[in-house]
């Protein structure tokens, strides 16, 4: 015992050292009152199945205080609180420059420089350099546990490898290259690895992450993760799981993170007012469930402000959980924000078989949660509710989303520029606009809501714009250059509004239904919307029905909508200019494209076939090609 303002220095151990009561260290067992070690070493290899357990000093409390003094003999227990330099540190202790280079094995609360870490004034300058290995839990490259404590300036260069026998794989078990569970504390300046140097980071349970395991109300800043990091469930490049109020921010991951589910390349699991500001993901995001570059999993009040991904975003699919995937973030719930946040072109975000829920921002984006100028440059790639910004919202809100990356739909159903899905009144795209190309690779013969900024969508569109051409040769069902089908549920009525597509649509096989240049079925009002691209449907049969230059087949009314698109099919039931065939008032609309077909039922200049008024129309190209029952300058057929 080393008490009251004593002093040790320029000491150097060469022995083991043999007790079985608590407080073993290589320099002193028991540091306390104020007392002080510096300039010492520890060469000798420690074995003891006792609790607090430290390369230099067992325990440290009360105002003391361990500088430059290093460890070199390896540590072996069965029990808790070991570190390579102190078991355990606390009640305003410091920790300055130092560094571990001994092999440590033990059970649980074990670190590289400290066991547990709690109530220190701080932890400065210090390294540890070999491994950790751990049977339990609350593992990490510098501390096991930390509370109420500032880390700065420290570096762990060894690998830390959990492996529990018994228990849930599911449990959160706290892994982590800095801090494995980290409370009420600030890490600075901290690194897991370097350029040369990338620690692997592994454990059989969940809660792992490259800087730390777990972190409650506390914060991260202008910290590194070099390592790969392993787990099972809430996995993150940084940080395994996130609770309340704790921050990343001026950080980078360059690490791959893998796991089942909840894995993102800066946090696997967010929750309840966590902040990510200025980070950046460079390492892959392997999973089977919920990934993304920056968090896989995030819900209450989480807050993303400058954020960039630069690498691929991959989830196989699992059994127990939603399977999204996105470029930011997998999950995105409850009232969460993210604003200029980017996924850049050399990422590559892909949903495998039987997975949904693909964006390049956001993989299911919900209740309330709003994204603001978010831009996508890589691919995205999935079977269902694939979207460059987000592959499926409800009630949530993107204003300013641009997407320049190609959205390739491996399966058959809701694939659009922007947005796969949006099955919420809520929903809202806003001044969006979609650069990228779509197109279909499935083995699927037929294909459901393709859009070019949303394939499937309730609630509002509006001053958003297509710039993509969209081509493919399946059977298709509600394809348009906005938005493949456009939905109302309920009282609440959603509409396409001050839209413009400058994309061509081209359908190349049998049996296509609604398919028109902003809207293919639209069940909301459409008002002050413009086509420019072509819209072209080959190799028909009368199966095909319902194709507009604006609108496919319209529900309800339209008004000041303009096509400048031509209009081709060889066959088709339902051909209009503005809309191929409308149950609402058509009002202030026009066509000036040309409108050429094989054959048809109804062929219109502007409507193909209505069942209400046509008011104020205007159509000034020709429209040519047989017909079977009618064929207008205005309307093919007008029934009550």
């Amino acid at each position: 015992l080393a008490a009251n303002s004593t002093s040790i220095t320029n000491c150097e151990n060469n022995c083991e050292v043999v007790s079985r009561s608590y407080y073993i260290g290589g320099i002193v067992g028991k540091l306390d009152n104020n007392s002080f070690i510096k300039f010492c070493c520890n060469n000798a290899d420690l074995e003891n199945n006792v609790q607090y357990l430290g390369g230099i000093c067992g325990y440290v409390s009360n105002e003391s205080e361990i500088s430059y003094s290093d460890n070199k003999g390896s540590l072996n227990s069965n029990a808790n609180y070991i570190g390579g330099i102190a078991g355990t540190a606390e009640s305003n202790s410091r920790l300055l420059n130092r560094k571990n280079m001994g092999v440590i094995n033990g059970n649980s609360y074990l670190g590289g420089i400290c066991g547990s870490v709690n109530n220190c004034d701080e932890v400065v300058d210090c390294v540890n350099n070999s491994s950790i290995y751990s049977g339990n839990s609350y593992v990490g490259g510098i501390t096991g546990y930390g509370a109420n404590t500032t880390f700065t300036d420290c570096k762990n260069l060894g690998n830390v490898i959990v492996s529990v026998t018994g228990g849930s794989a599911t449990n959160n078990y706290y892994t982590s290259g800095i801090c494995g569970y980290f409370s009420s504390s600030s890490i600075i300046r901290c690194s897991n690895g370097n350029e040369s140097v990338a620690p692997i980071i592994e454990s059989n349970r969940s809660g792992v992450g490259g800087i730390c395991g777990y972190a409650n109300s506390s914060s991260i800043e202008e910290c590194v993760n070099y390592g790969s990091v392993t787990g099972v469930q809430s996995v993150g490049g940084f940080i395994g799981y996130a609770y309340s109020n704790s921050s990343a921010s001026k950080s980078a991951n360059y690490g791959v993170a893998s796991g089942s589910c909840y894995v993102g390349g800066i946090s696997g699991f967010a929750s309840s007012y966590i902040t990510f500001e200025e980070v950046s993901n460079f390492g892959s995001v392997n999973a089977g469930g919920q990934a993304g570059g920056i968090v896989g999993y995030a819900t209450g009040h989480i807050k993303i402000t400058d954020a960039t991904n630069a690498a691929n975003v991959t989830i196989s699919g699992c059994s127990y959980t939603t399977m999204m995937a996105g470029g930011i973030a997998g999950a995105f719930y409850e009232n969460s924000t993210a604003t200029n946040c980017c996924n850049a072109t050399e990422s590559v975000i892909i949903g495998k078989t039987s997975t949904y829920h693909i964006g390049g921002i956001m993989g299911g984006f919900t209740t309330g949660s709003k994204a603001d100028n978010c831009w996508n440059f890589g691919k995205v790639e999935g079977p269902y509710n694939v979207g460059g910004v987000c592959g499926y919202m409800s009630g949530a809100q993107i204003t300013n989303g641009y997407n320049y990356g190609e959205v390739i739909g491996d399966g058959r159903d809701r694939i659009g520029g922007i947005v796969g899905d949006s099955v919420n009144e809520e929903g809202i795209l806003s001044y969006c606009y979609n650069h990228g190309t779509i197109t279909l690779s499935s083995s699927e013969t037929e294909c459901f809501c393709i859009g070019g900024i949303a394939g499937r969508f309730q609630g509002n569109i509006s001053n958003s714009v297509n710039k993509s051409d969209i081509v493919f040769d399946k059977y298709a069902h509600e394809v348009g250059g906005i938005v493949g089908k456009h939905l109302v549920s309920g009282s609440t009525i959603g509409s396409v509004t001050d839209c413009e597509n400058f994309g061509s649509l081209s359908v190349s096989v049998n049996i296509s239904k609604q398919i028109g240049g902003v809207v293919g079925y639209a069940d909301g009002i459409v008002a002050s919307c413009i086509n420019n691209g072509a819209v072209t449907v080959q190799k028909g049969t009368t199966s095909i029905q319902d194709i507009g230059g604006v609108v496919g087949y319209a529900c309800r009314d339209m008004s000041d909508c303009h096509n400048f698109g031509n209009i081709y099919t060889d066959s088709a039931d339902m051909i209009g200019g503005v809309v191929g065939e409308c149950e609402g008032t058509i009002t202030g609309c026009s066509n000036d494209g040309k409108v050429e077909f094989g054959q048809g039922m109804y062929i219109g200049g502007v409507v193909g076939h209505g069942y209400a008024n046509i008011l104020q129309c205007y159509n000034n190209n020709i429209a040519s090609g047989s017909s079977v029952q009618g064929c207008g300058g205005i309307a093919g057929g007008v029934d009550d």
